[in-house]
């Protein structure tokens, strides 16, 4: 019996030691975890790990070292003068959106007048100068001018009159006719002639007309273009004189509506001119 019990107590002394040694060697053995036990030999299922917010440290994830943890981060448009600005971004994405030139990010001109915004007194030679699109080029009708309603309100045009340096106090020529209103931010373009029915551009949702009277036939070499109100004021003057007396192309302002007078090749590389739309083309 003494033998017996003794083996028994021997049995569990070892038992014990075995047990021991097992708790002793369990841990977390995955090498990639924060608590990684390189003397473990058994996963106790302890493992902790890192995350795109928090290092293995304890301390906050800042790639951009701007001060503001990655998962603080807000990413959109962080410029001030950007019409999606958000002052509680903090990460730029490149998503800023800038209103026109001279408009405001609601699409309302910011240019309280009507302008002239583009003149083409010397159509190019050929097909290229069909400004009015009617299939024929011809030096007198494809000539025009586009004015741009740069005030938040319609203007009324009825009754204006265009005339050059030598019609002034004699006929112009063209009287817009009653009822002619023109929205803001919208263009109205005048040609020298044309059969208007005939014109296959809808020239960008423009107004459109043909010199009722003549054509305006502005001189190469200078002249001076004067648009009056239906009172006789003079509401708006262009002078060929300073520009070039022989351009095959338009004069438009670039950028549209605000900026100066340039030719119009030189704004869109190898297009000579784009009544009723915009410089690129696109509508107002």
């Amino acid at each position: 019996m003494k033998k017996y019990f003794s083996y028994l107590f021997l049995s569990l002394i070892l038992i014990s030691c075995e047990t021991n040694d097992v708790v002793a060697n369990l841990g977390c053995t995955d090498p990639i975890a924060c608590n990684y036990d390189a003397e473990a030999y058994d996963d106790d299922g302890s493992c902790t790990y890192a995350n795109e917010c928090i290092d293995c440290d304890g301390v906050v994830v800042d790639s951009d070292q701007d001060g503001i943890g990655d998962c603080d981060e807000v990413a959109g448009c962080t410029d001030s003068l950007a019409c999606n600005y958000n002052p509680s971004v903090s990460d730029d994405d490149g998503s800023c959106e800038y209103a026109l030139e001279g408009f405001d990010c609601e699409g309302n001109s910011v240019v309280d007048m009507l302008i002239i915004n583009e003149v083409l007194y010397d159509p190019p030679a050929g097909d290229a100068g069909d400004a009015n699109t009617d299939g024929v080029r011809e030096a007198n009708d494809d000539e025009f001018v586009e004015l741009v309603n740069g005030s938040s309100s319609p203007i009324d045009l009825s009754g204006y009159m265009f005339f050059d340096a030598d019609d002034i106090g004699a006929t112009p020529a063209h009287i817009v006719p009653e009822n002619t209103i023109l929205l803001p931010g919208k263009a109205f373009v005048l040609f020298g002639g044309g059969d208007a029915s005939s014109f296959s551009s809808d020239f960008g949702g423009a107004l459109v007309q043909v010199c009722s009277n003549k054509p305006i036939n502005l001189n190469n070499s200078g002249d001076f273009l004067t648009i009056q109100d239906a009172q006789g004021n003079t509401v708006l003057e262009f002078d060929v004189e300073p520009l070039s007396d022989n351009p095959d192309e338009s004069y438009t302002r670039n950028p549209d509506i605000t900026g100066d007078f340039v030719q119009h090749a030189s704004a869109v590389d190898g297009v000579l001119y784009s009544p009723g739309t915009r410089v690129d083309g696109t509508s107002f």
